[in-house]
């Protein structure tokens, strides 16, 4: 799927990125906005008010137009990323267990440790984390399988260096499918070593992009990566690395700066693609943010209008009839008031009024938000309902069972993602000849913890 031996032009590049600014950029823009709410463009003499944070342009242009520099009648709440980051409990809240499929018991145990640590080293569940938030947020995310810059630049006097005296195992170890017959056992100085020269780096999607072959979305032909640093002197510069399954270009502020050979991807492309909910015949995934957007919106403009209902008829206001227009009157316990006519009267109307239809509108977008995402409140930890005794996990899943299916699903696209990355790992470390291996050795497994309690634990391929 991935290999590719191409070098980018010049021109190839300028037009991917012509692009990726145009027409993706914007829109993966607007599901972090979305998802972050953060508030925009706030002049530094004030604290940020309702109607500065990114989900209020999402108001009507009635509610938008009537912006005032206190903040009016506009309530903005965030129900997209309590949602988001229940979901990413649900996947990663726990540790994982990435374990090897090798058929000798001796490498099988060296490959877990090896796996073990390079996730460690890369950020462990921080990583995992990361990764299920980007994903979840844009529906896709890639993962970078690396080695040391300086590895890359002197790539036969890295194999050199990195290699380490084996330490064997006992004989009788033929036919596990390594170079040489025997099942290496690495100590854990060798595999620090060893692991220290890799690592997994979870690339946003906004910073890097997928360069497709026309005719197969499935092949990916070079993968580019975009920064921005402060050099030395204080001045920005722009970076960009153009990563293919043979080279790796890299540029800075628009000029190529040099490159390096990839040598350890065995001619593909060092990337691993991740979707969310697998989208079929396209390179992007479904993520979490999108379809609830116009939700979000409805719910706010609902919110809002309420506030200014309430604000306007919380006041009440009062009608005198026959008092002489020069008296003051005060209305307040213990008050005298006193009239010469017997017409006079003093009539109150306004104050707040209970709007049940309002409030059963609000209550079904809350509902609608809940189907959309097939997340429930009570997956939150707020509890609205009688589910019986919930200290049973049969009660739990049947209340959660929209989100354990869900989470179940996303289990399968992000186990064959990290399974990817370890089988790139695997092939760089034998590459290198840190560590041999065929590649029938380098299939894992994956132990998931369970997602209720009660459940059980999960393995998936």
């Amino acid at each position: 799927m991935q290999r590719s031996a191409i070098t980018m032009s010049d021109r190839e590049l300028a037009r991917a990125i012509q692009q990726h600014e145009r027409a993706t950029l914007p829109a993966l823009t607007r599901l972090w906005a979305y998802y972050r709410n953060p508030a925009l463009d706030v002049p530094p003499h004030r604290a940020p008010i309702a109607s500065d944070l990114a989900q209020a342009q999402g108001l009507p242009e009635r509610l938008r137009a009537k912006f005032p520099e206190d903040g009016g009648e506009v309530v903005i709440e965030n129900d997209i990323a309590w949602r988001v980051h229940a979901m990413v409990d649900f996947m990663f809240g726990k540790p994982i267990t990435i374990r090897s499929t090798a058929r000798d018991p001796a490498l099988r145990a060296t490959i877990d440790r090896v796996l073990a640590r390079v996730l460690a080293k890369s950020g462990g569940v921080s990583l995992l984390q990361e990764l299920a938030l980007l994903g979840h947020v844009y529906g896709y995310v890639d993962l970078l399988v690396n080695v040391a810059e300086a590895l890359r630049d002197e790539p036969r006097h890295a194999r050199r260096a990195m290699t380490p005296p084996f330490r064997a195992n006992s004989p009788g170890t033929q036919g596990t499918g390594n170079q040489g017959g025997q099942a290496l056992l690495l100590s854990d100085e060798q595999i620090e070593r060893a692991t220290s020269m890799m690592r997994i780096d979870v690339i946003e999607p906004r910073r890097g992009f997928a360069l497709l072959d026309p005719g197969d979305y499935r092949t990916l032909r070079a993968f580019v990566v975009r920064s921005s640093i402060l050099g030395r002197d204080g001045a920005r510069i722009e970076r960009m690395d153009v990563i293919t399954g043979a080279r790796w270009q890299k540029y800075r502020n628009g000029r190529r700066a040099g490159e390096s050979e990839v040598w350890w991807s065995g001619g593909r492309v060092p990337i691993v693609h991740i979707q969310n909910l697998a989208q079929p015949f396209r390179y992007e995934g479904i993520g979490e943010v999108e379809p609830l957007i116009p939700l979000q919106d409805e719910l706010n403009t609902r919110l809002s209008d309420r506030a200014h209902r309430l604000t306007m008829q919380s006041f009440r206001v009062y009608l005198a009839r026959g008092f002489d227009p020069g008296q003051t009157l005060k209305i307040a316990p213990g008050s005298v008031i006193v009239a010469d006519s017997a017409d006079a009267k003093i009539e109150e109307f306004g104050g707040s009024t209970h709007d049940l239809g309002e409030d059963r509108h609000i209550g079904e977008l809350r509902e609608a938000l809940d189907k959309a995402s097939a997340v429930p409140p009570i997956a939150a930890g707020a509890v609205q309902a009688k589910f019986g005794n919930l200290s049973s996990g049969n009660a739990l899943r049947i209340a959660l069972m929209g989100v354990v299916a869900k989470t179940s699903r996303k289990r399968i696209t992000y186990g064959a993602g990290l399974a990817q990355a370890a089988e790139l790992v695997l092939s760089a470390l034998d590459a290198a000849g840190v560590l041999p291996t065929a590649s029938a050795d380098r299939e894992i497994e994956i132990d998931w913890p369970e997602t209720v309690p009660g459940e059980g634990g999960e393995r998936e391929p």
